[in-house]
Order: structure tokens, then sequence, then C-alpha cells
């Protein structure tokens, strides 16, 4: 199993000082995942003579999407795996970059719920329940694209007395619909979050953003982390400096700046910037050590607001690809989705190579499987009572089938976020993407999507937060951070303006 790391390109520019002190224009963008490759090429487009530096805690870039060669097979992906062609961005990007996509046509082949198959057509599934939810409570939704005053509007629906975004999606389902309706759309969606706990308005929003008609599916050719490498290989060209094996520990004020203590196999070194954005998953950003007169004493119950989802991917190879023999991915090109109840939670099948996806859980069921590789990277080949356990499931769905020859597996600590019930997710939001107005600390990256545990919506909030820094860089660019007031005791920001 190999997985991507820096270009040669970039790691030869870790031998300069992206930081050093006294140079104006610095720019330190914390985290190599697709949002902060992203950020940090387009940074550096519009601020060209600006010092612009990645750093990176790990040796590899791609953050979330990992791809990686299983039995000299195409890339399998452990993280993000598939776009949309209503993924505006990423196609752009895919296309600029030259990354090629191929097809993916998806077939749902079967629900195995309660120990017994389950008809196709034998009631609504998880999206499609979650889609009539919405239509219920907000039929204009689909009436025509959705206009901003129709989104302003679901944030005063209500369930009975109670706003939708103080309920859990748990509690709306129930009032729609009976307990084995819901126990079977549960085992028919990917993300078994999205029918327990989490805030029922963005779980409905979300759920109708990725299961909008007319969609067709693609996947990177060469893997979606040679795609995340290829953006920042195109910002390396343009003058970005990358830095592995920074793990960022601490954020502190600086007389000209923001001062940034990192961790580094060499030891403990502190540098200088005048804007920083920290593209992070949710944990990420919460084991920071961040003073409070820097984010103030909100900072804290905000990113508390967030959820990090557990996530566990196994693949399984054969010798032989048994399942075609079952009649699952019979056509070129063609996915065979099973659904299931077990902890196995999805199957997917190809028509081509001898790989299958055998485990894709979230929640509990991916708590499940985690606890086979505890101590063990986050990603590796599989080791043997993996291997046994999920042959076990299998044997539960399909009967005698062969036993797999290998695996590899990733285990997420987030694999995505969700908003807990009783938060309003735009005012949390907005106050998270800038936690100190007069100050520059932006934060951006999947965590703040609008739509969460999607690449596309990760890189529009990536979006919002070039624009908010880039008017940083602007205004106060020849602003001294020192002459700044810090927020005040209740964490409410200064009132005093700086003068550009």
């Amino acid at each position: 199993m190999q997985a991507g790391s820096f270009p040669k390109s970039a790691r030869a520019c870790l031998k300069s000082s992206a930081l050093d002190q006294g140079k104006s224009g610095r720019i330190a963008i914390i985290g190599a995942g697709a949002t902060g490759a992203v950020c940090a090429r387009e940074m550096k487009r519009r601020f060209p003579k600006s010092e612009v530096a990645l750093y990176e805690k790990s040796g590899r870039s791609g953050g979330r999407m990992v791809s990686v060669a299983l039995a000299g097979l195409r890339p399998l992906e452990l993280g993000a795996a598939f776009v949309s062609s209503r993924h505006p961005r990423i196609l752009r990007l895919a296309r600029d970059l030259s990354c090629d996509l191929a097809p993916v046509a998806f077939k749902s082949d079967g629900v195995f719920a309660r120990d017994r198959w389950l008809n196709a057509g034998a009631g609504a599934t998880g999206q499609a329940m979650l889609a009539a939810t919405l239509a219920a409570l907000a039929p204009d939704y689909f009436a025509q694209p959705p206009k901003r005053a129709c989104l302003d509007s679901l944030s005063q629906l209500k369930l009975g007395d109670r706003y939708l975004w103080r309920c859990t999606i748990d509690e709306v389902l129930r009032r729609h619909w009976p307990a084995d309706a819901i126990y079977r759309a549960r085992a028919t969606h990917g993300c078994t979050s999205n029918f327990g706990a989490a805030n029922a308005l963005d779980t409905l929003l979300t759920a109708a953003w990725e299961g909008a008609p007319g969609q067709r599916f693609f996947r990177f050719v060469n893997g979606a982390e040679a795609f995340c490498r290829s953006v920042l290989e195109d910002g390396v060209r343009a003058g970005v400096d990358v830095r592995t094996h920074y793990e960022l520990a601490a954020i502190t004020r600086a007389p000209a700046g923001l001062r940034l203590v990192f961790k580094t196999p060499a030891g403990a070194c502190a540098l200088e910037a005048d804007v920083v954005i920290l593209a992070l998953p949710r944990h990420g950003v919460a084991d920071l050590a961040i003073a409070e007169d820097i984010a103030g004493s909100r900072f804290r119950r905000d990113l508390g607001a967030i959820v990090d989802v557990p996530a566990f991917k196994l693949f399984l190879a054969y010798n032989a690809p048994w399942w075609r023999a079952r009649g699952f991915a019979k056509n070129a090109g063609e996915v065979s989705a099973v659904f299931t109840d077990l902890p196995l939670q999805q199957n997917y099948f190809e028509n081509e190579g001898r790989v299958m996806l055998g485990v894709f859980a979230d929640g509990d069921n991916a708590r499940v499987w985690r606890r086979y590789v505890e101590g063990a990277p986050s990603s590796a080949l599989a080791p043997k009572a993996l291997l046994c356990a999920a042959q076990r499931a299998l044997t539960r769905l399909y009967g005698d089938i062969p036993a797999p020859c290998a695996g590899v597996y990733a285990s997420w600590r987030a694999g995505w976020h969700h908003w807990r019930a009783g938060v309003r997710s735009s005012e949390v939001r907005e106050r998270l993407a800038q936690p100190n107005p007069d100050l520059p600390l932006f934060i951006c990256g999947e965590l703040l999507a609008e739509h969460a545990g999607w690449s596309e919506s990760a890189l529009d909030n990536a979006e919002d937060t070039i624009e908010r820094a880039s008017a940083w860089m602007a205004s106060f660019k020849s602003q001294a951070l020192a002459s700044r007031s810090p927020l005040a005791p209740d964490g409410g920001a200064s009132t005093r303006k700086v003068q550009s």
C-alpha cells in the first residue's frame, strides 16, 4: 500500500524560510487537505508578492482524500471518493489541472435488514424519506431552484411549537413516519447520523442537496489524492512554500502579526504571519491552544456545536470477483451498492477488478471496526483479526463466499461533521469563520461547510474564506496588529476601527 506524499517540487521548497520575521505579506495556511491546498494556491495567485506557506503535520498531502494501491489495482479511495455533475468547483479545478475523471453508474442492488433481504420497493429509502420530509415541511423548496428568500425562511420552520433547528432529525422523522419505515430508511442510507441526534434543519437541507435528481457521478482516474496533490503542485509552481511535519500547537499575538508555535521533529519553533488560515477538521482546531483574547470566550462553545462523525472504510481483495456470479455489477463502469443494518453498513461491488468495499460505516458502526485497529495507523493494511471479522459479517449476507486475501482500511476520527440540535448553524458558521473581526485568523473547510461531508461544499467554504482573507490583506496590509484592541472580556469584538 502506498499513500501519496508531497511532490519533489514541494519538498525542495522546504529548505527556504517562508515566514521570516520582519517581512510583509506573510500568509500561513495550516493543513494540506483539499481546502488548504486551494487556499494556498489562490492566495498566492492573488498576492504574488506575498509569502504564502502551507504547514502540514504529516508527511503527505490530501487530508481526507486518501488513495491507495492494493494488489496492483487502480487507486482505492479511503476517503472522499466521488464527484457529482453538480460540483462545479471540483469539476473546474479538475479540468484546469488536467485531472481525468471517469463516469460511474451507481445501482442499488439490495437491502439486508433484520436478517433478511428486503424487496427493493418495500418502503422509502433513506434519501427519499429525508427529501419527502423536507417537502412536507417546506413545499416551496422543491417548487423551483430555491431562492435565497426561501432558504432564509427555512430557519423559521417549526415542528409544533419548536423551531426545526432546535429539533433532532430523529424527532422530526418520528413525527412524520412510522418506526418500521424509519428503521428501513436508516438501513438504506449511507450516513446513520442522518437519523439520530443531528440538527434536523441542516440534515434535511444537506440531504436535499446531495440527493438532487439528474446527477451524474465520476471518480478521479488517478485517485482523489492525486487531484489534491495537483492543486498543491500548481501552488508550489507559483511560489507556495510547503512545510511537512509541522504540527501547529498554539497561536498567540505578536507585535506585527500572529505568532504560530509548531512542534517539529527538530523541536518546537515559532514563526509569525500576517494572515493565518486554519484548514483543519474540528478536532484539529479544538486541540490548538488559542488565547481567549484572540478567539473570544464563545469560541470553544461554538466549536462544541459541531460534532465529529467517526467513519471507517475497509476494502477487501479476492483472488477472483465472486460477486459477478451473484449478479452484482454486471455492466462496465457499474457500481452495485448493498445496504444493511449490520455494522458493515454499505458494500460496493464493481464490474472491473477483484476488490470490493466491504465496510463503509459511520457513528456507532464505525466504532465496532475501530477496535480491531486500536493503536495502529489510521490507514494501513488490514490485520488478520479485522479481515476475519469482516468475513463473518459478509457471510451473514451472502452465504458461503471466499475469504479475502488482503485488505486495506482507513479509520477516521472525523470522516465528516454534523451540527448539534438547538444551534443556528449559519450564525455559528459566521462567528467561527473569523473568530475575532479585529484579527486575521480565519477557519475554513468541511467543518464549516453548508453541506457536511462533501468536498464541493468544503471548497465553497474555502472560497468564502479566500474572499475574507483577501479583503483583510487589501484593507489592513500596512497596519500593525498591535494597534488593534483585543476582544472585550465577554467575547464581543472591539468596536474600535482601524482606517485603511
